[in-house]
């Protein structure tokens, strides 16, 4: 049986409760299936140590801001010149077939490498553009970030065997930038949590009592789209209710609470929010990639009101449950609409077939299996 090695900016065995992990532990997962979990090797970069696991490593990450900066002018993006070596000895005694970037920030690492491995990176988003993002919403600050991960990225692409994106908007975008796409496009995928005959039956809300439901971490696009949603839309519906669930979102909790938004913050299991809900918000304005929550919800037969970007990627043409709205007079009308009609019930049933049809790791991974035996 073949062997794999992949290489992950994160813990996502421990707590994987935002997009980039969620995703990072889908990829595991899947390669697990393909190769069997004994034939994949891991090492992640975090500061969120495990026991000793035979074929799993973890690195440190910076400490501090001056580690980060002192190693962004290295041109190493979250980890040191030793942790650099050790990964780098990994693959080279590691006899592997293949050696998996999970993001390309870590393009540096194929520089050194004696490895005749098949190199693949997978791309969470289009880096470069990642980081511009942050430096037009948040500040210049970011400026010796984007050089590190312009280095990186260059990298990750001239020197990987096989590329992989997300969706067809972030191959066109890296071909614009570096001039190559994606040689195969891998989506948002989860594994299947949702057992109906399980789930307590729930009737759409009434009154005050019409609930819809935002889910996301305490991450600017997420922060900047609610708030819009809660000044722009919410005001406009007072007789619905808005739950408010995410790691670190409690903070935000004496900004946004009013007669009809309550703000939930951290919670361990999001499923019984996604149960009380009719449906879901989805009000992101900018981004790169997939946005996984959108995955989460389809998984969950909720019925969705998003924009454009919380969409992208996702095959949404012909889905009656799935409402694209980028204005909040959008939002209004539809979520008004919605309401007015006769629905048994708040599991959309059509959402939940192209979850498990197109979403479904299952489905993924059979894709994935395919690509490696084809060498495409």
């Amino acid at each position: 049986m073949k062997k794999i090695l992949m290489i992950a900016t994160c813990n996502f065995l421990l707590n994987p409760n935002d997009g980039g992990r969620q995703c990072s532990y889908r990829n595991y997962s899947v390669l697990c299936q393909v190769f069997g979990e004994k034939n994949v090797r891991v090492c992640m970069i975090s500061n969120e140590a495990m026991g000793e696991l035979d074929n799993i490593s973890v690195f440190p990450t910076y400490k501090n801001k001056i580690q980060q900066v002192k190693w962004a002018l290295e041109n190493r993006v979250g980890y040191s010149l030793q942790t650099e070596k050790q990964i780098i000895k990994i693959i080279n005694g590691g006899d592997y077939d293949y050696l998996w970037l999970d993001r390309s920030t870590l393009g540096r690492l194929y520089k050194n490498i004696m490895s005749n491995a098949k190199k693949i990176v997978f791309f969470h988003n289009i880096e470069i553009e990642y980081i511009k993002n942050k430096i037009r919403h948040e500040g210049i600050g970011f400026v010796l970030s984007y050089f590190a991960f312009l280095y990186n990225e260059r990298e990750a692409v001239q020197k990987a065997d096989k590329i992989i994106c997300l969706n067809i908007r972030d191959s066109e975008l890296l071909n614009k930038t570096y001039g190559r796409k994606a040689d195969f496009l891998l989506p948002i995928s989860f594994k299947d949590k949702f057992e109906e005959k399980n789930m307590p039956a729930f009737e759409l809300q009434t009154n005050i009592t019409k609930t819809l439901l935002f889910i996301g971490s305490f991450f600017r696009p997420n922060i900047e789209g609610i708030n819009w949603f809660i000044k722009n839309v919410m005001v406009q519906l007072p007789d619905v209710k808005l739950l408010i669930v995410g790691k670190g979102l409690e903070k935000k909790a004496s900004e946004w609470e009013c007669g009809n938004v309550k703000v939930i913050g951290t919670v361990q299991d999001v499923s019984k929010y996604y149960m009380k809900a009719d449906a879901v918000v989805l009000p992101i304005f900018y981004g790169d990639g997939m946005k996984v929550k959108t995955a989460e919800a389809l998984m969950y037969g909720k019925v969705i009101f998003g924009t454009s970007e919380a969409l992208e990627g996702y095959e949404t043409e012909g889905q009656s449950d799935i409402y694209e709205c980028e204005t909040a007079e959008d939002f209004v009308e539809s979520i008004k609409g919605f309401y007015k009609l006769k629905r048994k019930g708040n599991i959309s049933i059509s959402n939940r077939k192209l979850f498990l049809e197109k979403y479904e790791n299952k489905a993924i991974a059979t894709q994935v299996e395919k690509f490696f035996q084809s060498g495409k």
